[in-house]
C-alpha cells in the first residue's frame, strides 16, 4: 500500500471518527436535558402500600364522589376492540392537576426536540449507509486481496519445487561430468603409459602389429569418452545455469508473497477500521431512534394527559324546574354510552382514555390470579336517579346535599367520575381485606387508577 493511500484512510478514519463522535454527542446529550426538565403534566403517582388503609367513618369519610356499586341501565353499545399504544405510559391526573399552557409549552419544546433528533437521525442514518457502502468495498478489497496472497503462496510453492528439481538435475550432471573425466583420465593414462611399452615389447618379439591395433582400440576408446565428457559438461552448464533461473524465479516468488502478505494485513485493518464506524453509527443510529421514540411517546403521553383532564372537568348540567315544582334535567358535554369500550372478558365499559391502561390491569391480575370485574359508566339520568334513592326525592336532596347525607353516599349529579368512564365499581372488592383490594392496592397505581379511600371497590383516575 502506497504512502498517499495509507495517508488517505488515515485521514478518512478521523473523519469518521468525528461524524460518528458529533452524532453519539448529540444522541445522548438528550437523555440529560430530558432528565433535568421538570414536566408539570408528569406528576408522579401515589406511592403504593403493602398495607390496607385504615376503615374510613361510616359516612364514608366526607369525600364528596362516593359512590355505590350501580351496574349502568343505559342500553350497551357494541363491543370494541380496546386501543393499544406500545410505549405510551399511563398518564396519571392525581394528585394535582396540570397547568394547560405549561404542558403545550412542554409539548412545543418536545416537538422542536424530535424535529432535531430527528435531522440528526436522518444524517445518522446516511453516515450509516455511506459508511456501509465503505465496508462492503474494502470486504471486496479483501476478498481480491486473499485471493491474491493464495495465488502468490501457490506460485512460490511452485517455485520452491522447481528449485529443488533443478538443484537435483544439476546435481546428477555434476556427478556425470565427474565419472565421465575419470574414465577419460584413465584412459590417457593407459594410452600414453602403458601402449608405447608395449609397442616397444612387441617390437623385441616381432608383435609390432598387434600393438599397434591395440593402440588405436584405446584411441578410438578416448575419443568417444571425451565426446561424452563434453556433452557432460554442457549439460551441467545447462544444470547450473536451469537451477540460477529456477532460484530467481523462487526469490521472485517469494517477496510477492509477502508484499500479498502485507497487503491482506493492511486491508484487514481498514475492513477493521471500517466496521467499527459502522458500529458506533449503528449505535448512534439506535440511540437517536429510541430518543425519537421516547420523547413522541412522552408527547403522546402528555396529549392524552390534556384529554384526560379535559374529560375529568367536561359536562355541564342545568336544571329547568316549572311552575308546578317539577323539575327536569339537561346535561351537556359528558361523554355517552356509545362512546365506551368494553374491556375484554368483563362487564366494564370505560372511557377511551382508559381502556387501554384498564384492559392491561385486569390481565396483570389475572396472571396474578385475581379475576376483576364489575361496572364503570353510567349516565347523568342514572345519577340523577341514584341521587333520589339514596338522598331524597327534593331538588336540593338531589343537587344540592353532599354526598355524606345520602346513603349510603352518592355524588351530587355532574360530579361522578362515573359519568365520564373514568371510574369503576369492582365486584368482589367490598373490603380492605379481600384478595381484589389487596391486588389493586399494591398494583393500581401504575395503571394510573386510585381508590377513594372510602369505597374499597371504586378506582379511578383522580381517586374521586
Amino acid at each position: 500500500m502506497s504512502k498517499g493511500s495509507t495517508a488517505r484512510t488515515a485521514f478518512e478514519r478521523r473523519r469518521v471518527a468525528l461524524v460518528v463522535g458529533l452524532t453519539l454527542s448529540l444522541a445522548f446529550s438528550t437523555s440529560a436535558m430530558a432528565g433535568a426538565q421538570t414536566l408539570p403534566a408528569t406528576d408522579p403517582a401515589p406511592p403504593t402500600t403493602s398495607a390496607p388503609a385504615p376503615d374510613p367513618p361510616a359516612d364514608g369519610g366526607g369525600q364528596d364522589g362516593a359512590e355505590v356499586p350501580e351496574p349502568p341501565k343505559e342500553p350497551t353499545s357494541p363491543e370494541a376492540s380496546v386501543p393499544r399504544r406500545p410505549g405510551v405510559p399511563f398518564p396519571v391526573v392525581a394528585p394535582r392537576k396540570v397547568d394547560p399552557i405549561a404542558v403545550a409549552d412542554q409539548r412545543r419544546k418536545i416537538s422542536a426536540a424530535i424535529a432535531s433528533r430527528g435531522d440528526a437521525l436522518k444524517v445518522t442514518q446516511e453516515t450509516a449507509a455511506r459508511l456501509s457502502a465503505e465496508l462492503a468495498a474494502a470486504d471486496a478489497r479483501l476478498t481480491a486481496a486473499q485471493a491474491n496472497l493464495n495465488a502468490a503462496r501457490t506460485k512460490a510453492q511452485t517455485a520452491a519445487a522447481q528449485v529443488d528439481a533443478a538443484r537435483a538435475k544439476a546435481d546428477a550432471a555434476q556427478a556425470t561430468y565427474r565419472r565421465l573425466r575419470t574414465r577419460v583420465t584413465d584412459a590417457a593414462v593407459g594410452m600414453y603409459l602403458d601402449p608405447p611399452q608395449r609397442v616397444q615389447l612387441a617390437a623385441l618379439s616381432g608383435g609390432v602389429k598387434e600393438a599397434i591395433v591395440a593402440r588405436g582400440l584405446l584411441s578410438a576408446r578416448a575419443a568417444v569418452t571425451m565426446d561424452q565428457l563434453t556433452q557432460a559438461k554442457t549439460a551441467r552448464r545447462k544444470a547450473e545455469q536451469q537451477e540460477q533461473v529456477a532460484d530467481d524465479a523462487s526469490a521472485e516468488a517469494d517477496a510477492a508473497r509477502a508484499q500479498a502478505d502485507d497487503e491482506v494485513a493492511a486491508v484487514l485493518e481498514d475492513v477493521a477500521n471500517r466496521q467499527k464506524a459502522v458500529d458506533l453509527a449503528q449505535i448512534a443510529m439506535t440511540a437517536l431512534s429510541s430518543e425519537v421514540g421516547s420523547l413522541a411517546g412522552l408527547d403522546a403521553s402528555l396529549s392524552q394527559r390534556l384529554n384526560l383532564e379535559s374529560t375529568v372537568g367536561s359536562g355541564a348540567i342545568s336544571v329547568v324546574t316549572g311552575v308546578d315544582g317539577s323539575w327536569s334535567v339537561n346535561a351537556s358535554g359528558f361523554p355517552s354510552a356509545s362512546e365506551m369500550f368494553r374491556v375484554p372478558s368483563t362487564t366494564i365499559w370505560v372511557h377511551p382514555l382508559i381502556a387501554d391502561r384498564t384492559a392491561s390491569m385486569v390481565f396483570a391480575a389475572a396472571m396474578d390470579g385475581v379475576m376483576l370485574d364489575g361496572w364503570a359508566f353510567r349516565s347523568t339520568a342514572r345519577q340523577v336517579e341514584l341521587r333520589r334513592a339514596h338522598c331524597g326525592g327534593s331538588y336540593d336532596s338531589v343537587f344540592n346535599a353532599p354526598s355524606s347525607s345520602c346513603s349510603p353516599p352518592t355524588a351530587r349529579p355532574g360530579r361522578s367520575m362515573h359519568e365520564r368512564g373514568l371510574a369503576i365499581d369492582f365486584k368482589n372488592c367490598s373490603s380492605r381485606g379481600t384478595a381484589c383490594y389487596q391486588w389493586l392496592a399494591l398494583n393500581a397505581a401504575r395503571f394510573g387508577l386510585f381508590n377513594l379511600p372510602s369505597e374499597p371497590w371504586h378506582w379511578s383516575v383522580n381517586g374521586n
